[in-house]
């Protein structure tokens, strides 16, 4: 189902060993998009385990990409 938000039951994947205040997961469809505090984008993107956390999450196969968390995105993205 495209466009439908998928949250971790934590601060952040455990994996990962960063903590997210704001984490959030889009399924868009053909790709994820992965929002995290702005200031986390670029850690966040380095993340080596980042794939397999997201496969773990649903999200195997799928290309990815993450940006800034805004709230209420969604809302304004045609």
């Amino acid at each position: 189902m495209a466009n439908r938000p998928v949250w971790w039951p934590w601060p952040s994947p455990p994996a990962a060993g960063l903590r997210v205040p704001h984490l959030q997961v889009r399924d868009l469809g053909d790709r994820a998009r992965v929002e995290v505090d702005p200031a986390l984008v670029s850690r966040t993107v380095a993340l080596p385990a980042l794939g397999e956390v997201l496969a773990a999450a649903g999200f195997a196969g799928l290309p990815h990409q993450v940006e800034p968390f805004r709230s209420g995105r969604l809302n304004t993205e045609s």
